[in-house]
């Protein structure tokens, strides 16, 4: 997993919301919104069906994805 830069943090940690899209390269799959929280250099979503929530298992599956916070799209 790559580290966030600074202006990744700043704009998803002021985002109330987060768009994402577990797909491979986001391509294909569909977007769900979800909370997010920012903690220091972390960042940290939870799914509302936990587990058997499907983007959660298309993450656990492709690790990998995008997300759109604060209208720009980051990997």
């Amino acid at each position: 997993m790559t580290s966030w830069t600074q202006h990744e943090l700043d704009k998803i940690g002021s985002a109330e919301e987060i768009q994402l899209v577990t797909h491979p390269k986001g391509a294909g799959g569909k977007t769900v919104t979800v909370w997010v929280v920012r903690v220091s250099d972390d960042i940290y979503v939870r799914s509302v069906k936990g587990r058997i929530s499907a983007w959660f298992c298309g993450a656990q599956f492709h690790h990998q994805g995008r997300i759109r916070a604060g209208g720009s799209r980051e990997r």
